[in-house]
């Protein structure tokens, strides 16, 4: 599957891996300007490429799941 994510996973647990990122790129675009994001989503291109790994898994699944708006 890929580097990040063992095969044999549901699809229930690779939609909430994703919406895991999801909501910690929403924390961290909430945090107020000034103050530390604390998950740096962002700033770790590696949380990008497990959403994008995860999204063509979840698309392979025809898996419903709202998109990462990056």
């Amino acid at each position: 599957m890929s580097q990040y994510f063992p095969d044999g996973l549901t699809t229930q647990t690779l939609i909430d891996f994703y919406g895991n990122i999801r909501r910690a790129l929403e924390v961290d675009d909430n945090t107020p300007d000034g103050q530390p994001k604390p998950y740096e989503v962002r700033e770790n291109g590696d949380f990008r490429k497990m959403a994008q790994d995860l999204e063509e898994q979840l698309d392979v699944r025809k898996a419903q799941y709202k998109k990462i708006e990056w």
